[in-house]
């Protein structure tokens, strides 16, 4: 149902099988990331605190509970610990130092986001890493750096929505 974008059904499931196994990390897990599609951030972060609390080591879980916090609210600095509590356990997994990279975007340090966001995509050519670090570079002034990126990232996903939403902020 997820992979169908049919995220208020999922989320229904997962809410079902969590009455059933309330402290399932997988299903908490889930169902966290599909209660962000269908704007419920109030379980995104309760389901998310409770896997770390669970398994305070659970990088998965602390990665997503401070790129949520950094991406869709201002709590960008809690978001940012989280992160690097992630960062900590996993230092080359590519979805932590994309988080990692945002965070230090949103914070302002562009130096910093480039460095981390680089790494990232040199692990993992992934649409939503190219979004971001075509975005730094764009704002860094790096536009030609920006559009190849994207470009690169487009051949691979061409209807792939935050990419495509990026590319047309910054170049419309």
């Amino acid at each position: 149902l997820r992979e169908a974008k049919m995220y208020q059904e999922a989320f229904d499931i997962y809410s079902e099988g969590l009455a059933k196994m309330p402290d399932n990390v997988n299903i908490l897990y889930a169902r966290a990331l599909t209660a962000e599609k269908i704007e419920r951030l109030d379980v995104t972060f309760s389901d998310l605190e409770k896997i770390i609390k669970l398994d305070p080591a659970n990088g998965q879980a602390l990665n997503a509970l401070g790129y949520t916090l950094v991406d869709r609210t201002d709590r960008i600095k809690e978001g940012m610990a989280y992160v690097m509590k992630a960062y900590e356990l996993n230092p080359d997994d590519a979805a932590i130092l994309d988080s990692l990279g945002w965070a230090n975007y949103r914070l302002g340090k562009y130096d910093d986001a480039l460095k981390y966001l680089r790494m990232a995509f040199d692990k993992l050519k992934d649409a939503e890493i190219a979004a971001h670090l075509g975005e730094v570079l764009w704002v860094s002034g790096e536009k030609e750096s920006a559009r190849d990126i994207w470009d690169e990232a487009l051949r691979e996903t061409p209807t792939h929505k935050l990419l495509n939403d990026v590319i047309k902020r910054f170049t419309k």
